[in-house]
């Protein structure tokens, strides 16, 4: 729901959207790797092709109901349904090599290039007078393409008593945003770097420092870039903003690591600074509508404290957990109707609990929770959130049997308040909660793990969850 208020307090509109899904997916992935055995087993030299492709469709029943103070005399109804038709593909090759030098040092590297398309058309239809019309102020067709090229060398030894590993990542990226119904083209391309570099001193067999710092990369959704204006609703147009670039995120670690017996206790103190970060955003247009995207800031900064707890309680239950403090800095100076500077002191908290059952039963119990925030805008309350799945295994672990339960008690509600030139407004939205999963796997082979997978950029630390980018999905 969605509630707009002037500076007195007094209610102007409000807009509450009800909706309904049933989605049917279908999945394919094909992987051929190859790899060639040298006489020394730490050199290694494989090459990997990949191809998935994900196919769905969503149907969509909303009932809107809004109101607006002095324009409408009664609150106003109508119902609408929508399909969905989306398609992603992804494929890519990669070839990877290590070579070792002694018992202390070796060579990585490799080489990747990655082709990502996106092709979702959405179908709006509203209920006039007991038959369905098309709505073309929502209907559109959106197709992405991301093309990246990538290279990267880490190098790791040992120099008096230290171990190292540095490394770097490069990456040049090409990528097409195409809005068929309004016919609109865009097209960029970037390049980038991530260097890296971790030093640990092992103190003792019960205790380890370490140091480290990255770069890492959170690509926006292809969502967030359709811009395609989104007209549903009386009180605001959607839109998404086909300039808006990744966030580069760099992270400074200083973590004391120790062990008893089976519990690892890990205390870090950090510093992440965000440049370019997206943000979700908010102005009037001169109709008085609100205009609802998303672009980029000069920066947000967490730095402070995590504690992390990682203990096999017995032989059938592990337990992980942490809970981290930091100040939240939002710089939003670079945006003409904001230029402010925000901050808040945060934590955040997440448990997970996973128990080894008979007869190949396994039962996990997740929950997190995130604290109240400064946004560039305003702020959001907490939210928190808990999770249940369950999976068997069968025939010789071959085949296994998942089944998941997300958001068991309803609670993943994002509250905010906003306020710029002209407005203040507070909102609610909730995302799809009490989601039951159910999924059949078939291992083929076990594969080993892929180094670019272990070199992921874009994790977000301290558990927290980005709430900006998150509502896309609502978005």
């Amino acid at each position: 729901n969605y509630s707009e208020k002037d500076t007195d307090n007094i209610s102007l509109s409000y807009f509450d959207i009800y909706n309904k899904d049933t989605a049917n997916t279908y999945s394919l992935e094909i992987s051929l790797t190859w790899e060639k055995i040298f006489d020394n087993p730490e050199q290694k030299l494989s090459a990997n092709i990949n191809y998935s492709t994900r196919k769905e469709y969503k149907e969509g029943w909303l009932d809107n109901y809004f109101s607006i103070y002095d324009m409408l005399p009664s609150d106003s109804v109508y119902f609408q349904q929508n399909t969905t038709n989306g398609f992603h593909n992804l494929s890519f090759a990669q070839v990877d090599y290590t070579h070792p030098f002694n018992e202390f040092s070796k060579l990585e590297m490799g080489i990747k290039s990655s082709i990502d398309n996106y092709d979702d058309d959405y179908v709006f239809m509203n209920l006039v007078a007991g038959k369905w019309e098309d709505d073309t102020n929502t209907t559109n067709h959106f197709i992405y393409k991301e093309k990246i090229y990538a290279v990267y060398s880490i190098f790791s030894s040992r120099i008096f008593g230290l171990d190292y590993l540095a490394g770097v990542r490069l990456e040049q990226v090409y990528r097409n945003s195409e809005q068929k119904t309004s016919n609109e083209d865009f097209e960029d391309s970037y390049f980038n770097y991530f260097p890296s570099l971790h030093i640990s001193k092992k103190i003792n067999k019960k205790n380890q420092v370490q140091i480290s710092y990255s770069r890492r990369i959170n690509r926006p959704r292809s969502r967030m870039l359709n811009p395609f204006k989104n007209y549903s609703n009386p009180l605001f147009v959607r839109q998404g903003n086909p300039s808006l670039m990744p966030e580069l995120i760099d992270s400074y670690e200083l973590n004391y690591q120790h062990r008893i017996k089976r519990t690892f206790l890990t205390a870090s103190l950090f510093y992440k600074q965000i440049n370019n970060a997206m943000t979700h955003y908010r102005k009037i247009l001169d109709n008085g509508q609100m205009l609802m995207t998303f672009e980029n800031i000069n920066s947000k900064v967490n730095y402070g404290v995590e504690v992390s707890v990682n203990t096999k309680l017995s032989n059938w239950w592990q337990l992980n957990g942490n809970i981290s403090y930091f100040r939240n800095i939002v710089d939003a100076t670079d945006l003409s109707d904001i230029a402010s500077t925000s901050e808040s002191m945060n934590w955040t908290s997440r448990l997970m609990n996973n128990f080894s059952l008979p007869k190949n039963f396994s039962l996990q119990i997740t929950g997190f929770f995130n604290s109240p925030s400064v946004t560039a805008q305003g702020y959001r309350d907490g939210f928190y959130m808990m999770s249940v799945g369950v999976k068997k295994d069968f025939m010789k672990r071959k085949w296994s049997l998942s089944a998941s339960f997300r958001d068991i008690l309803n609670s993943m509600r994002f509250h905010f308040y906003s306020e710029g030139d002209g407005f203040s407004s507070e909102s609610e939205f909730k995302r799809l909660s009490r989601i039951f999963y159910v999924s059949l796997t078939y291992r083929f082979n076990t594969l080993k793990d892929n180094k670019w997978d272990r070199k992921k950029y874009g994790k977000n630390r301290n558990n927290e969850i980005d709430t900006d980018t998150m509502m896309e999905d609502i978005f």
